[in-house]
């Protein structure tokens, strides 16, 4: 007991004006504080009203679909002070375009905007439900065409869109597979504009190349169409013109003649 009450006798004991002294030192340091902020806002509101702040230039790249007058107006982007354009904003407007797949938008003072844009690639059409609509690599569901003559792209039917809105990605199995196998063809420099492919499921997958139906169902694609040059071999040899090929069965080919159909 005698030995805590040393300790706390050793206590260095504060003064009264010692107190006041702290307390006016923290009452002057957020004076300071306070007056630093308001000096800033203010110096900002004086800057954002200067002419030159205002927004000059705006460069927009990456834009091949499209115009600049169209993103422009999907940005609603005003010659405003560029210190009071929100990036993240426009950004997030931008994207809302089922085209537009990245943005990157900085700015540059005194006043240029500058934005690249990745815009999405249409990879093949597909048919569905007596429309047409583009739809890129990743599935994703660009626009509604009247004319598919204007894309020369491979048209996918038997595909579900379902519930699927211009912008998002379609869950179809079935489109996805289809889209892979138009990649691989594209690879081994097919004329894939002038190929059609039934998506329903990716077991069914079915090509329809040069007048003929090729059943490819999915994966193993190398080797599949290696047996479908071996067996194109073979009918030529034997003048037999096939109207139907299946190559969704290992070790054996399906192949279904033309009635009458000789070379």
């Amino acid at each position: 007991m005698n030995i805590l009450r040393k300790k706390r006798s050793n206590k260095k004991k504060v003064s009264k004006k010692e107190r006041v002294k702290q307390n006016l030192k923290k009452v002057l340091l957020s004076l300071s504080v306070i007056a630093i902020c308001v000096f800033l806002l203010d110096l900002y509101r004086t800057v954002s009203e200067l002419e030159i702040m205002r927004v000059r230039e705006i460069e927009i790249r990456g834009n091949n679909h499209l115009s600049e007058e169209v993103l422009l107006n999907i940005t609603d982007l005003k010659r405003n002070n560029i210190l009071k354009i929100n990036l993240e904003d426009m950004r997030v407007k931008f994207l809302k375009s089922p085209w537009i797949k990245e943005a990157v938008i900085r700015r540059e003072l005194p006043g240029t905007i500058r934005v690249h844009l990745v815009e999405r690639i249409p990879e093949a059409i597909i048919d569905y439900s007596d429309s047409f609509y583009l739809v890129d690599g990743e599935g994703v569901i660009i626009e509604r065409v009247k004319d598919r003559g204007r894309y020369p792209l491979p048209v996918i039917s038997g595909v579900d869109l379902g519930e699927s809105r211009l912008g998002e990605k379609s869950h179809s199995k079935g489109l996805s597979e289809g889209l892979t196998l138009v990649r691989f063809l594209g690879q081994k420099g097919l004329g894939i504009d002038d190929i059609e492919l039934v998506a329903k499921n990716p077991d069914e997958l079915t090509v329809n190349l040069s007048g003929r139906q090729i059943k490819v169902g999915s994966g193993n694609y190398q080797e599949k169409f290696n047996r479908l040059n071996e067996i194109d071999r073979e009918l030529k040899r034997r003048g037999v013109l096939a109207s139907s090929i299946d190559l969704r069965f290992t070790g054996k080919v399906i192949v279904i003649p033309m009635a009458g159909g000789r070379l």
